[in-house]
């Protein structure tokens, strides 16, 4: 579908497909500029007219990429060009904690200690700077090369800003 295509005034050049979810598909990249692998997020064409889906979207990126954190999953940029909107994030060749399970069954103790353990100190982090993930399962969680699990999709985070609260998404 957008193979081969570029963004960014050709920066990103998209080499393949990663996957898809119900709004998003997910791509690998290449950074022409900084000479890296990216995983670039494209909103789905059929939600590109839909303006609070937009904003929805466009508000997870941000939302990520105030988190800094070695388990939460990094947002290095944000476009929106030729009817498309996206996000570039780093790019985590394990798979996700879902894709683990399905594919070698229930995980060893030790793993899944491990992952508990990283997916709350992403989530602790996250809630110290006032977001609630609200989305916490095995498909939002990532593992790197190196095993690292990195909490990912705040696409209905909560923000909490001390006299009320606000909903990213706007639902």
């Amino acid at each position: 579908m957008y193979e081969n295509k570029t963004l960014a005034q050709g920066r990103y050049e998209i080499v393949g497909a990663l996957g898809e979810g119900g709004m998003a598909y997910v791509f690998t990249a290449y950074d022409t500029r900084l000479r890296v692998e990216r995983a670039i997020k494209v909103l789905a064409p059929r939600l590109f007219g839909n303006r609070k889906i937009r904003e929805r979207f466009e508000s997870e990126a941000a939302t990520m990429a105030q988190l800094h954190h070695k388990n939460i999953l990094t947002i290095h940029d944000i476009g929106n060009e030729d009817q498309m909107v996206y996000m570039v994030m780093e790019m985590l060749l394990g798979g996700s904690l879902m894709d683990r399970i399905e594919e070698h069954g229930v995980l060893h103790p030790q793993l899944a200690i491990t992952a508990a353990i990283e997916m709350a100190a992403g989530l602790g982090f996250a809630h110290k700077n006032k977001v609630i993930h609200r989305d916490v399962k095995p498909h939002n969680v990532l593992i790197s090369r190196d095993g690292i699990m990195k909490v990912a999709d705040f696409g209905i985070a909560r923000i909490e800003d001390g006299l009320n609260s606000q909903t990213r998404t706007g639902a």
